[in-house]
């Protein structure tokens, strides 16, 4: 390390996270600290934490130990959402040298310095934009963060505070430096991204115009939404994806549950009937389009019935994912407090029931798609070893690779021997010949 103070970054939950670990990354490097893998070699490890559930904390718990473990002599820093709204128990942790809520962020990187006695002579402002995204093929850009919603179960609303927008004009600067970089795919993200551009309620959505905006940007082959709700979908936002030459034909739209009386104590402001309208104008307006979402099981007070009118929606919607789990009560949030708690043996029983519809509803999607052409943005080479279990077409030739298509299939296939060993982060056409529940399968024509 020549000397040099080593960092690490652990990175849980969401792609905001993620975005934010790698503007402290790149602001570290900075400040002259270089990055480690972090076995044994870190003198400080940064932990970016989740609380997005109870399964959440204990991942961020395990993490905090793993990397002291391999790492004994090094300071141990915890932000993020779980620092943020629980300091009290983290600080605690015998691991932890010191907690940073949400907002310190934007000073961690001095924080992290002055802690390790170094870089007092360091000039110069913060980063203010990622030039890079490591260890990835899709780089995520935050253009939000916050939250004015006031869904009963979530905690991330407290973790994150209100809503708030990045101008248009900084995005657009850092996505034309990624694309720049060679990064093809762009993925927005943020904590709500349905409210960007917005400060009070009766304002539009600026999303739209955001698209419209980067439709500019020269090299940039796709653009990806990340989580929108379906009230957030108007005829504006079909018609900018509609016209732009970048976005993806994928919505991740949640759904929560099929039931309007959990929907409504959820506090969620849509109703089934809403939800199911949304996803018929899309797939009226967008052909073609893919579309995934989240259901919760066991909100305090599902009855049978209830949960029944989920597997209804999952059943019929057509979903090629859905991200099922369980109600997680969250201190300090409204249902921490509602009574009808469902029982474990339910909530397991409930899950595997959804998970057996959710299966069968991604098999007859994939199901229409033998014969068509996709374009795959390549991930990675898919070695040789790990095609034992594939179909048979995949062991006809020495190259196969991997990546997503534009509608979000993952998707494996046999290369025809063009552009071979600089495929990665190359658009390219395949035409499907088979599937699973999990993965196209087909050749690069």
């Amino acid at each position: 390390m020549n000397g040099r103070r080593a960092f690490t970054i652990r990175t849980l939950g969401c792609k905001a996270n993620q975005y934010d670990s790698q503007l402290l990354r790149e602001d570290l490097l900075t400040r002259g600290l270089v990055e480690c893998k972090g076995d044994g070699d870190a003198d400080v490890c940064i932990i970016n934490s989740c609380t997005v559930t109870a399964n959440s904390d204990a991942k961020s718990r395990q993490a905090i130990r793993s990397l002291k473990r391999r790492n004994p002599h090094a300071r141990i820093v915890v932000t993020g959402c779980y620092a943020h709204t629980n300091p009290e128990e983290v600080s605690s942790l015998p691991e932890v040298d010191a907690v940073f809520d949400n907002p310190s962020k934007e000073t961690l990187a001095d924080r992290i310095c002055a802690l390790l006695n170094v870089g007092q002579g360091f000039i110069g402002q913060p980063c203010s934009r990622i030039t890079y995204f490591s260890g990835h093929t899709r780089a995520f850009v935050k253009i939000q963060d916050g939250c004015n919603k006031k869904c009963s179960y979530c905690i991330i609303r407290i973790a994150r505070g209100r809503s708030r927008s990045r101008p248009i004009a900084d995005i657009l600067r850092e996505i034309e430096g990624l694309v720049a970089s060679g990064y093809r795919e762009v993925v927005l993200t943020g904590i709500h991204i349905g409210s960007f551009g917005k400060t009070d309620d009766r304002q539009q959505n600026r999303l739209p115009e955001l698209i419209e905006t980067l439709g500019e940007v020269e090299g940039l082959i796709r653009l990806r939404l990340s989580s929108i709700d379906p009230n957030e979908i108007d005829e504006r936002l079909i018609e900018a994806i509609r016209r732009s030459p970048h976005v993806c034909r994928h919505l991740h739209v949640p759904l929560q549950s099929g039931s309007d009386t959990i929907l409504r104590r959820m506090n969620r402001d849509y109703t089934r009937d809403r939800y199911l309208r949304t996803l018929s104008l899309l797939r009226k307006e967008l052909p073609g389009i893919s579309i995934t979402t989240d259901v919760m099981v066991g909100f305090p007070g599902e009855t049978e019935e209830d949960f029944q009118r989920s597997r209804e929606v999952v059943c019929g919607a057509e979903f090629s994912k859905v991200h099922i789990f369980p109600f997680s009560s969250r201190r300090g949030t409204p249902a921490e407090r509602f009574p009808g708690r469902v029982s474990r043996e339910a909530i397991k029983e409930r899950i595997a029931q959804l998970l057996s519809e959710a299966k069968a509803a991604a098999l007859r999607v994939r199901r229409r798609l033998p014969g068509k052409v996709v374009n795959v943005l390549v991930e990675r080479e898919l070695p040789a070893a790990g095609r034992s279990r594939l179909p048979s077409i995949l062991k006809e030739g020495e190259l196969a690779y991997e990546g997503f298509s534009s509608n979000y299939l993952r998707t494996v296939f046999l290369s025809n021997g063009e552009g071979s060993g600089d495929m990665k982060n190359r658009l390219v056409q395949v035409r499907v010949e088979s599937f699973d529940e999990l993965y196209l399968y087909g050749r690069q024509i």
